[in-house]
């Protein structure tokens, strides 16, 4: 999609004209009558008021002028704010990179770059996705540039290499000043497209390059430990391998996967597993995302299938716990209350117990659901067990002050039901 053509104006680093054309072509496409146009205008809106911005960024880079290595002035600061180190000499080089047609997921950006905002050339009908040209404040030589590059390359397509955080420190120690001066500003635009990493690698690359830092880095999300898809792929790599796959090529499906499921692209995510299940049909946590798509688009049939597959490699409480859900929208009630009744049973341990007793409550209750349905139980008693259960969820809700009230009214009850007798001896004593 070319933002311009939506916008109907030529490429512009004017905001004003930007917003001017927004605001006219607004009026045709109402959100109510015309949603789809409404959204394609909004997308158009934002990229080119984005593109706008770098351009403008880029516009000053240009006509900054150079001073001397020798002067003591400072020189202006760079729009947006940044100070700029002083002059280098005349063997600056711009690096490119060219982003990928990847799935991304939509992060927030620092108000405030650490860095030097990169320029984007635009021209009239160029890609949504715009060239980035970084620019350091005092990049290496072109043929430094050259081996930077080439070393990236290198250590990334070998993927032993790739996951191997020594060969990383490796590399890193082998670069000159100018080199890792020149990487530092590559690295991000590096990591946008070469993405399927390890958590620890991720977190080695943040420590020495400050990767999540740079607002036009990606995936900083992916650098959490609980979004470590490659990290898995290499615990079960020896079975991959066994199967005669390509553990690069499935690793890059299986990330792509998940990003596309985290992104809610469940349509991409559903054909992204199954081109990995075709290539290894050993890793549960595949099944189990196809069966999280399948559920989310409305076929629990296929979703409990997809469950089952995944069972059948390893246990997993959330399986289970999805497998019911499954059945029992697809009228299996039998075996549904089943798999609640199960996990209901189940003996956890004590810190596991805390966190997981709300699901246990929710098993119970739809438990008690399931057998109603099968007629295995009176309205009376699916009524009181329901209440009972939301008797036991209150509890939970419930703060000290109301506990201590509840002892007490129970001491008065007991003191009544204990000396109301003698009270009342003594009065008829007394009559």
């Amino acid at each position: 999609m070319n933002c311009w053509k939506v916008l109907k104006i030529k490429a512009t680093s004017d905001a004003r004209e930007i917003k001017k054309a927004y605001a006219r072509e607004l009026r045709l496409h109402n959100p109510e009558d015309d949603p789809d146009g409404f959204m394609r205008l909004r997308e158009a809106y934002e990229s080119a008021l984005k593109k706008a911005q770098y351009k403008t960024v880029a516009d000053g880079i240009s006509k900054e002028p150079a001073q001397p290595d020798d002067s003591a002035k400072e020189r202006p600061a760079q729009p947006g704010g940044v100070p700029e180190e002083p002059a280098q000499p005349d063997d600056a080089q711009v690096g490119s990179i060219q982003p990928d047609d990847a799935p991304v997921a939509a992060r927030k950006k620092p108000e405030e770059a650490k860095r030097l905002e990169p320029a984007v050339l635009l021209q009239a009908g160029d890609e949504e996705r715009p060239e980035i040209l970084y620019q350091g404040t005092q990049p290496g030589q072109a043929g430094e540039k050259r081996s930077v590059d080439m070393m990236l390359a290198d250590i990334y397509d070998d993927f032993d290499r790739r996951v191997d955080p020594a060969e990383w420190r490796r590399m890193l120690g082998s670069l000159s000043v100018n080199e890792l001066q020149t990487l530092n500003w590559l690295i991000a635009g590096f990591l946008n497209d070469n993405y399927v990493l390890p958590g620890d690698i991720w977190r080695f690359l943040d420590a020495e390059f400050n990767v999540c830092g740079d607002p036009y880095f990606r995936w900083e999300w992916l650098t959490d430990e609980t979004h470590d898809v490659c990290g898995w792929i290499l615990s079960v790599a020896g079975k991959i391998r066994l199967a005669g796959v390509d553990i690069a090529e499935y690793a890059k499906l299986r990330v792509n996967a998940y990003i596309a499921y985290e992104t809610d692209d469940l349509a991409v995510a559903e054909n992204l597993a199954r081109q990995a299940i075709k290539m290894f049909e050993g890793d549960y946590l595949t099944y189990r995302m196809l069966g999280y798509c399948l559920y989310s688009e409305g076929d629990a049939v296929n979703a409990s299938s997809a469950y089952e597959k995944s069972l059948a490699l390893s246990q997993d409480d959330d399986v289970e716990y999805s497998l019911a859900l499954a059945r029992m929208q697809i009228g299996e009630y039998k075996q549904a209350a089943a798999l609640f009744r199960l996990i209901r049973n189940r003996r956890y341990k004590k810190e596991e117990l805390a966190k997981l007793r709300p699901r246990i409550l929710k098993c119970e209750e739809l438990y008690v659901e399931c057998r109603y349905k099968m007629r295995r139980m009176t309205k009376f008693g699916y009524t009181f067990r329901k209440h009972r259960i939301e008797e036991i969820k209150n509890m939970r809700k419930m703060t000290p002050r109301k506990y201590w009230r509840i002892f007490w009214i129970c001491i008065a009850i007991l003191v009544i039901m204990v000396g109301g007798p003698f009270v009342l001896a003594l009065i008829h004593g007394q009559l």
